[in-house]
């Protein structure tokens, strides 16, 4: 049986919407450049409560897409840093969050913006591509 995205059963349902959310895009999106404390997490993502972003730093953690840090110290000393995976979605979520009307409709005239649009859906099918086998 060939393995299908759109299946209820697809386990790469979890990746797609774990790396959906505004958050995780955000977080990644700021990994992108460099590995973080918690506080430069909070600080560097404005808007988004401690809960949240624990929450969400497990989440991407246990997807392996973050890799969590701990360098056992006193005080406590964590580190958040992407994986070989989470490096591959920077790029995509930079866009995303840096130009959310890629994917609207272009009302300065026609193919205005069809190239960049392009760009970015073919990044969103190479995501699917590489979840999709269930």
């Amino acid at each position: 049986m060939k393995p299908d995205v759109m299946s209820s059963q697809c386990s790469s349902r979890r990746y797609l919407a774990s790396l959906t959310s505004k958050w995780s895009i955000l977080i990644v999106n700021a990994l992108g450049r460099g590995s973080l404390r918690n506080g430069e997490l909070l600080r560097t993502v404005e808007g988004i409560s401690q809960k949240m972003l624990t929450q969400t730093l497990q989440e991407l953690t246990a997807l392996n897409i973050v890799q969590r840090d701990d360098k056992k110290t006193i005080p406590p000393h964590v580190e958040y840093k992407l994986t070989v995976l989470g490096h591959s979605f920077p790029k995509t979520g930079h866009k995303l969050s840096a130009d959310p009307s890629a994917f609207g409709p272009s009302d300065t005239g026609p193919g205005s913006n069809n190239r960049e649009r392009n760009r970015l859906v073919r990044s969103r099918d190479k995501l699917l591509h590489l979840f999709s086998p269930c």
